[in-house]
C-alpha cells in the first residue's frame, strides 16, 4: 500500500510549516542546536556562509536563525531542559558527585565543575550540574559554599548525596569533608594512579602550574654529559637521575623534529618507503603534563620509531645525539613498568558503568604484577620500586573503606576473592548483612541470600592484570568443599611453597602468639648517625676497597633522612654503633640461623664497616644456639665378641615381659648359649644344664 495523498490544506499549509513559528521549523531549529551542543561547536556557526548555503540547498524553505536568536533559543531550551532534569533528580534517592577544580590558560579564569551521576530506569545517567567560577581564593569554605549553592538550585538534598568523587587537593578535600563529611568523600582512583606515575617518573620539579620546569636545569648538563662522553671522572649519578637525563635527552630529539620541517619530511619519507600509506605515516608525540600517561605515550611512539630517528639524525646536518643502545633498552623496560597502570587507567574510564567494585582488585593486582615483575636495568628497578612505594602509601587501608569493600564484595566477579586478609573482608559482610536487612524491613517482599561464596561470573577483558585474576579463581567446588575452603581461610589467605633454605623452623607455627615484629625505628637510628665515629670517617675518606656509595634518602614515613648505600638495588640504611648489637640480635632471634646465613641475612638489609665480624661474634656467644645445636657427635663402636670354644662359657639372657597373664605368670626368662645356639630350651631342660652340666 502506498504513501496516503496529503490533501489540499496540508498542501497549502505545509510551506508555511518552515517559517519561524512552523513546525519543521522547530523541528530543524532544534536539530541544528543538538549539533551545535553535541560537536561542541561554536555558536557563530548558523552565521558562517558554508553552513548557511548547505541549509539552502538542503531545504530552501527553511530560514536559518542568526547567532542572536540563536541563543535565545538555546537558552529557553536549557530552561525548559534543566526543570525537566530538576523533576527527575528530585524523584532519586541516591546520587554521586564528581568535582574538580581547574583553570582556563587563555584567560586565566579558574572554574569549578561540577557533575553528578544517578541510576534511572536501570540506567547509569551522567549531568553536568555546573561550571562555576570560582571569583574568589579557592579556600576550602568558599568551594564548599559553591558545591552548596548548586546542589540547593538543583534541588539535590544533602542526605541524598552518596558520595563525592574529588583529587587530592587539599582546599577541594577539606570542602568535601567540611560540606559531607569524610565517609562521603571517595578519592579519584584514576587521578591518584596517575600521581604515583608522576612521582615515579618525577620529570617535573613541583606540582603543576603555569610554567613547567624540568628537574634537571639546564646549568647541571656538564655534570650529566660525563656519562654520555665516558670520561673517566667518575661522576655520582643516581639512577633515578640517570633515568630523567634519558627522558631529558629524548625530549630534546623530539623537540628537535617538532621544530624542523625537514627532518619531519624525512621522516615521513622513510615510512613511506616501507609501503606505508600517507594517512597511516606516524609522528613523534610529546609529553603533556596535565594529560594522564603522557609520558608513556611518548616513549612508546618514540620506540617504535627510533629506526627511522636514527637514520634521519644521520643524514640531516646539526642534530641532536641520538640515544645509544643501552638507552634504548632502559626506556623499554621503563614502558613495561608504566604499563600496568596505564591499563589500570584505561579501565576505571567508563562512562556506562560503574567502576568502583574493581578499586580493591586492580590495587590487589598491580601488588602482585610489580612483585612479580623482572627487569635488568636499575634505572627501572628506581620506578618500580618508588611505585610500590607509593601504591602502599595511598591504597593501603583501600579495603577497610566501607564503600569500596561493600561493592567490590557485591560484584559477582570478584566476591572475597582479592581481600588481604580475612580481618578485612570480614566488616564487609557484616555491612552487607546490614544493608539487606534494613531493605527488607521497609519491603517485606523483599528476598534476600547473604551467601557470597561460589565462583564468581567470567570477566570478558582479556589483559595482562586480568590474567593475573583468572589464575587466583578458584576451581568449582561441591558445598561441602566450600564450606571447608571458607574455614579454612578464616586461618590463612596466602598458601604457597617455600623452599628449605627459605624456610623458617616449623617450631615457631606452635608458638604463633610468641611471633613478634621487630619494627627498626629508622628515626633513631638517623639521630645516632649524626655522632657516629665510623660514618664520619666514613663520609670524609672512604675506603677505595668498597662499592659502598652513602647518600641522605628522604622517605614519607621518615621524618628524619638517614644515611643509605645506593650502591645496589636494594637500599641499605648505614647502622651506628649504639644499633648494630640490636639489629643483629632482631634478625637471628627469627630462626637462630648460623654464621654465613646470619651474615647474609644482615648484609642484605643494612652496612657497617664491621658487619662480618660483628655477626660472626654475636652467633659464637648465642647461648640458644649453643643450647639446642650440636656441634660434635660421639659414636661408640661396635663391640668385638670372641667365640667361645665350649658350652656355656658366654651365653644371652633376656627378659620379657609384663606379659598378659598366662596361669599366673607374666614373664618369660629367655638365656641363649652363645657356642651352641640351643633353640629349644625349657625351664626343666636349662635348670638341668646349668645344675649338671
Amino acid at each position: 500500500m502506498g504513501p496516503r495523498q496529503q490533501t489540499i490544506t496540508s498542501a497549502f499549509d505545509r510551506p508555511f510549516s518552515y517559517g519561524a513559528g512552523g513546525t519543521k521549523g522547530k523541528e530543524i531549529t532544534t536539530c541544528v542546536m543538538y549539533m551545535v551542543c553535541t560537536d561542541n561547536m561554536p555558536l557563530c556557526t548558523v552565521d558562517k556562509k558554508g553552513f548557511r548555503q548547505l541549509m539552502k540547498t538542503v531545504c530552501p524553505l527553511y530560514k536559518v536563525p542568526h547567532e542572536t536568536q540563536f541563543r535565545e533559543i538555546l537558552k529557553n531550551k536549557f530552561i525548559k531542559s534543566k526543570e525537566i532534569v530538576r523533576n527527575r533528580l528530585r524523584s532519586i534517592t541516591s546520587i554521586c558527585l564528581t568535582t574538580d577544580v581547574w583553570t582556563e590558560m587563555l584567560n586565566v579564569r579558574s572554574y569549578l565543575g561540577i557533575t553528578g551521576h544517578f541510576i534511572h530506569d536501570s540506567q547509569l545517567h551522567s549531568v553536568l550540574l555546573g561550571v562555576v567560577e570560582c571569583k574568589q581564593s579557592k579556600t576550602s569554605e568558599y568551594i564548599a559554599n559553591l558545591l552548596r549553592v548548586c546542589c540547593n538550585d538543583w534541588g539535590i538534598k544533602n542526605e541524598t548525596i552518596s558520595c563525592v568523587t574529588t583529587d587530592l587537593g587539599a582546599n577541594i578535600l577539606g570542602a568535601v569533608r567540611m560540606e559531607y563529611g569524610e565517609r562521603r568523600h571517595v578519592p579519584c582512583f584514576a587521578h591518584t594512579i596517575n600521581l604515583i606515575a608522576s612521582k615515579a617518573v618525577p620529570l617535573y620539579k613541583e606540582a603543576y602550574a603555569a610554567r613547567m620546569e624540568p628537574v634537571i636545569e639546564e646549568d647541571n648538563d656538564d655534570e650529566l654529559d660525563g656519562v654520555e662522553d665516558h670520561c673517566t671522572i667518575e661522576v655520582s649519578i643516581t639512577p633515578e637521575k640517570n633515568m630523567i637525563y634519558i627522558i631529558k635527552k629524548m625530549k630534546t630529539i623530539i623537540k628537535f623534529f617538532k621544530a624542523s620541517e625537514t627532518a619531519t619530511r624525512e621522516l615521513r619519507k622513510l615510512q613511506l618507503a616501507d609501503n606505508k600509506k600517507e594517512g597511516q605515516c606516524l609522528g613523534l608525540v610529546l609529553d603533556v603534563r596535565t594529560r594522564w600517561n603522557s609520558i608513556m605515550a611518548m616513549i612508546e611512539r618514540f620506540l617504535v620509531m627510533a629506526h627511522y630517528i636514527s637514520r634521519v639524525l644521520l643524514d640531516v646536518p646539526k642534530t641532536p645525539t641520538m640515544l645509544t643502545a643501552d638507552e634504548l633498552s632502559i626506556l623499554k623496560e621503563i614502558c613495561k613498568v608504566l604499563h600496568p597502570l596505564e591499563t589500570v587507567t584505561t579501565e576505571m574510564s567508563a562512562e556506562k558503568y560503574v567502576t568502583i567494585s574493581k578499586i580493591i582488585p586492580l590495587v590487589r593486582l598491580l601488588k602482585i604484577s610489580y612483585t612479580s615483575m623482572q627487569l635488568d636495568s636499575a634505572e627501572a628497578m628506581s620506578v618500580k620500586n618508588s611505585i610500590m612505594l607509593h601504591i602502599m602509601k595511598y591504597f593501603n587501608d583501600v579495603g577497610k573503606r566501607k564503600l569500596f569493600a561493600v561493592a567490590t564484595l557485591l560484584d559477582p566477579r570478584f566476591k572475597k576473592i582479592h581481600f588481604e586478609s580475612p580481618l578485612t573482608v570480614a566488616p564487609a559482610i557484616s555491612w552487607v548483612g546490614e544493608l539487606v536487612r534494613t531493605a527488607a524491613e521497609e519491603s517485606p517482599e523483599f528476598e534476600y541470600d547473604l551467601r557470597i561464596s561460589g565462583e564468581p561470573e567470567t570477566n570478558t577483558i582479556t589483559d595482562d592484570l586480568w590474567a593475573i585474576y583468572d589464575s587466583m579463581r578458584p576451581e568449582k567446588a561441591s558445598p561441602t568443599q566450600q564450606r571447608k575452603l571458607s574455614f579454612i581461610s578464616e586461618y590463612t589467605t596466602n598458601i604457597r611453597h617455600v623452599s628449605g633454605e627459605d624456610n623458617k623452623v616449623a617450631d615457631m607455627l606452635s608458638r604463633i602468639n610468641s611471633i613478634t615484629t621487630n619494627v627498626v625505628d629508622y628515626d633513631r637510628m638517623a639521630e645516632f648517625q649524626k655522632s657516629d665515629l665510623e660514618l664520619k670517617r666514613f663520609l670524609e675518606s672512604p675506603p677505595l676497597s668498597t662499592s659502598v656509595k652513602l647518600k641522605l634518602l628522604k622517605s614519607p614515613v621518615v621524618s628524619s633522612p638517614p644515611y643509605c648505600d645506593v650502591s645496589t638495588e636494594a637500599i641499605r640504611p648505614f647502622v651506628p654503633k649504639e644499633l648494630q648489637r640490636s639489629i643483629i640480635d632482631k634478625i637471628h632471634i627469627t630462626s637462630h640461623p648460623g654464621i654465613r646465613a646470619t651474615t647474609r641475612l644482615v648484609s642484605g638489609r643494612f652496612v657497617w664497616p664491621s658487619l662480618r665480624h660483628d655477626c660472626k661474634q654475636f652467633v659464637a656467644f648465642c647461648m640458644p644456639c649453643h643450647k639446642s645445636k650440636i656441634q660434635q657427635h660421639n659414636r661408640t663402636p661396635t663391640a668385638i665378641i670372641v667365640v667361645p670354644q665350649s658350652r656355656f662359657v658366654h651365653f644371652h639372657m633376656d627378659l620379657i615381659g609384663p606379659t598378659p597373664p598366662s596361669e599366673g605368670n607374666m614373664y618369660c626368662f629367655t638365656i641363649i648359649d652363645k657356642f651352641t645356639r640351643w633353640p629349644n630350651m625349657t625351664a626343666l631342660s636349662v635348670a638341668r644344664a646349668f645344675i649338671i652340666g
